[in-house]
């Protein structure tokens, strides 16, 4: 989770000074029922924990979040890819750690905001 924050905190336009906090602070509005959901997300091992603000909608909101951070797709082979590809490998060793950060919807890249927040 770390190398997804510091890869959220540095896109424009949401990007925060870097901070200490080991918590991001998401907000997106749930797909389907377009409820606004706050999220205070932390990792506590191999897990992440989000406390949920607005929408009680858990599961839709979980589902989104495993999107944003690439987790609902299997991702043992993602070093292959690097692997095959220098583009990818260049990245994947620029960015250790780092899996896919997404959108929080499919139609986020046409809006130009960015609702990706870190806390202080």
């Amino acid at each position: 989770m770390a190398a997804s924050t510091r890869f959220l905190e540095g896109f424009r336009p949401a990007a925060l000074e870097p901070h200490d906090c080991p918590n991001l602070h998401l907000a997106f509005a749930v797909e389907g029922s377009w409820e606004a959901a706050g999220l205070c997300v932390r990792q506590e091992g191999d897990d992440l924990v989000a406390d949920v603000y607005g929408s009680r909608d858990v599961d839709a909101v979980g589902s989104q979040l495993a999107r944003i951070f690439s987790l609902d797709v299997d991702g043992s082979r993602f070093a292959e890819v690097g692997a095959r590809d220098p583009v990818i490998g260049e990245l994947q060793r620029t960015y250790d750690g780092l899996r896919p950060v997404c959108f929080w919807s499919a139609m986020k890249p046409r809006s130009g905001q960015s609702s990706a927040r870190g806390s202080a």
